[in-house]
């Protein structure tokens, strides 16, 4: 059964005089990314593919280094396009009308980001027939993400709730989410 590994980057030290996809693992982050990724199986996965974006790239290294498994980027993996909001319940309300289905002019259109990730899973998923694979990426994109798959819109809570880092797994066949990320206390995705 070929799986699909959603993973999820770990703690970022956020830096506002940079853009966001420059940021980096923090310091604990790349601990605490190492005994997580010794904590999983990686079993059958053949390939892990990373955003580009700086604390995608490093968690997929590390992920890669205990795995034993090749790391490659895809530009696709990016997180939602949004601006850095130095307000963080500013940010949450934003996020909250967003994911609820009120457009926001400064954010990626649901449909866009829903689709530019679908587009590259399946590009990915073609140069693997058959083989497990992973991919490393961000909460937003995995949200919209996850909320194709399960035909309806995930919630703020449940995008909250996705921990840095994380893992879901997905079925390729069926689609069907086998695993939900450890951090969802929710029912099905």
């Amino acid at each position: 059964m070929a799986l699909l590994y959603l993973v999820r980057h770990g703690p970022t030290a956020v830096n506002p005089t940079l853009p966001q996809d420059q940021w980096h693992l923090s310091k604990e982050g790349v601990d605490v990314v190492r005994d997580w990724a010794k904590s999983q199986s990686w079993t059958g996965v053949a390939q892990l593919y990373a955003s580009p974006e700086l604390k995608a790239r490093e968690t997929a290294d590390i992920v890669g280094e205990v795995a034993k498994v090749p790391v490659g980027i895809d530009e696709g993996l990016r997180e939602l396009r949004a601006p850095f909001i130095a307000s963080r319940s500013e940010f949450l309300d934003r996020m909250e009308r967003y994911l609820a289905g009120f457009p926001d002019p400064e954010f990626e259109s649901w449909e866009a980001a829903q689709e530019r990730m679908a587009s590259s899973i399946d590009t990915i998923q073609a140069r693997h027939p058959g083989e497990s694979i992973a991919v490393v990426s961000h909460g937003r994109i995995l949200t919209a993400f996850l909320s194709r798959i399960s035909g309806r819109r995930l919630t703020r809570d449940e995008w909250l709730a996705i921990q840095m880092p994380d893992v879901a797994v997905v079925d390729l066949a069926s689609g069907f989410l086998m695993r939900r990320f450890a951090g969802w206390p929710f029912g099905r995705a």
